[in-house]
């Protein structure tokens, strides 16, 4: 094997040693680099390495030495992993503090990317009880053994609000110094947030809804008479008794006369349990649906403008997008059993 860095090809310990063999057996020093495929430059510097020092072994570079041994890289590894929410600078002092040794940040990220450790930012999740998990668990045990076509039979709904100005943290830009004003370099923004709208929409293997705009607050009257009385009951009375609803445990989801509505209306409701956006397909889809907006060529500057892009935007997500995200909730719920009730990944 020949090691190439950059542009220098360095030979191994055993071809330097069948290169000087070759070259005491009367072989010229052309004829054994192109047998061993390197610059004859090459061969020649084994040999008069080998000449002056009777090895076969590259001398040691000339580079800056490392700062700090093994015990110390083992230590550094050690506390990141009982405490993987420290600062490089955090990490720094500590060790300074245990070692009298004075390394660099850098030194830190270095040695911390050399086991595959590298600083992220956290994924926010929803704060949980041993009762979420529990109550978790045991809802993923039951739908586990699901298949697609009793998946398809629900439709997952949800509302989520989007608002014309947004904090995007992985936004960046390229620019000099002394650019940091520059008109054509900054990201105008709405300093009270430039409105927002809040949708509903619901989706299944086969179709979805409209995308629903909130008018006003979206308390359990409304609920029913805009969303559950003109939306969900003409899906029910088209599909028949194997319609199922799944709708999260929101305060207007849950009241009385939300209950007495779906009773009366002979609609199956799956129950949810708490704490579990990962559980459901179609926070997925909003986020689908975020990326698309953001990503339009034209600026939205009020909310006439986001709801036009919502609906326009919504309406064009390929329907087998959205079916291949219902189909993972037998995948969401193994993962979810197998993580003891955990947040999932997705």
């Amino acid at each position: 094997m020949v090691c190439v860095i950059g542009a220098r090809v360095h030979l191994t310990e055993v071809q330097c040693a069948r290169a000087c063999q070759m070259i005491q057996d009367g072989r010229t020093q052309r004829d054994v680099a192109t047998d061993l495929g390197v610059s004859q430059s090459c061969i020649r510097n084994v040999w008069r390495r080998f000449q002056d020092t009777q090895s076969y072994r590259r001398r040691r570079g000339s580079g800056r030495p490392r700062a700090t041994n093994a015990v110390d890289d083992r230590y550094l590894t050690i506390s990141v992993r009982r405490n993987p929410f420290q600062s490089a600078r955090r990490i720094q002092n500590e060790f300074r503090q245990a070692t009298h040794i004075t390394i660099s940040t850098q030194t830190v990220r270095n040695r911390l990317r050399e086991v595959g450790l590298h600083s992220r930012v956290p994924r926010v999740v929803p704060r949980m009880t041993a009762g979420h998990r529990r109550r978790r668990l045991e809802w993923a045990r039951a739908h586990s053994r699901w298949n697609v076509a009793q998946w398809s039979n629900v439709l997952f709904t949800d509302e989520s609000r989007f608002t014309v100005d947004h904090s995007d943290g992985g936004l960046r830009v390229w620019r000099a110094v002394g650019q940091r004003y520059n008109p054509q370099l900054t990201v105008a923004v709405n300093r009270w947030g430039g409105g927002s709208v809040m949708v509903w929409a619901g989706m299944s293997v086969t179709e979805r809804t409209d995308l629903h705009i909130v008018q006003g607050n979206m308390n359990s009257h409304y609920y029913r008479e805009n969303v559950l009385q003109a939306i969900v009951l003409p899906i029910r009375n088209r599909v028949g008794d194997r319609f199922v609803l799944m709708d999260d445990n929101a305060r207007p989801h849950r009241a009385r006369i939300i209950t007495t509505f779906l009773e009366d209306n002979n609609i199956q409701r799956i129950e949810w349990p708490a704490m579990s956006p990962d559980l459901n397909p179609i926070e997925n889809i909003w986020g689908l649906l975020t990326t698309r907006v953001r990503n339009r060529n034209h600026a939205i500057p009020n909310v006439a403008t986001l709801t036009a892009a919502l609906q326009e935007e919504w309406n064009n997500i390929p329907q087998v997008v959205i079916r291949n995200t219902v189909v993972s909730m037998r995948r969401r719920c193994l993962e979810c059993v197998n993580l003891n009730g955990a947040f999932t990944h997705y």
